[in-house]
């Protein structure tokens, strides 16, 4: 499977209105192990953060600064921009960053530190890295939350939609 992407890179606004409309409005499932979210901001990422009454506004605000910003996604390459940010906003940030580190790592011969941080070293790692390999390795995360947690299968279906689509 290869996804196509343009080389034209993406702004903030456009790759944080395709992560909205992944992540939807408020839930408060029993099984998320999130708790409480609105437009994808969790309580229990946010504690101190009215999740009920969140705008959107507020959470495109959190999205730039916690995780665009926080997270260099302007350091990557554009065609990995999307994907990676929807798994930082998806899974958290250094998390993201780690499924990022292994999959250059598949890929590449010179290994680098899963440390959850993009520095230099792994902004170079992922120069040539395809997205298809990063949405593998997404992808293999989620299967592992599922095979080790039974009570997450019912998400299993759209969490792999959501891999897939490699936004």
């Amino acid at each position: 499977m290869r996804f196509q992407f343009s080389d034209k890179p993406l702004s903030f606004q456009e790759q944080v209105e395709k992560v909205l409309n992944n992540e939807g409005g408020f839930s408060d499932h029993k099984d998320d192990k999130g708790g409480m979210t609105n437009f994808g901001i969790s309580q229990r990422s946010y504690p101190l953060v009215d999740i009920r009454n969140l705008t959107r506004e507020q959470a495109i605000e959190i999205y730039y600064r916690d995780y665009w910003v926080k997270y260099k996604v302007e350091m990557l390459p554009h065609h990995l921009q999307g994907a990676f940010f929807d798994m930082a906003v998806n899974h958290g940030g250094r998390r993201a960053v780690k499924i990022l580190q292994e999959s250059a790592n598949n890929r590449n011969k010179k290994q680098i530190a899963v440390d959850g941080f993009i520095g230099k070293q792994t902004a170079k790692a992922v120069e040539r890295l395809e997205v298809d390999r990063l949405i593998a390795f997404r992808c293999l995360f989620f299967a592992k939350i599922v095979l080790n947690n039974e009570t997450q299968m019912k998400f299993w279906v759209g969490w792999f939609r959501r891999c897939v689509e490699g936004i």
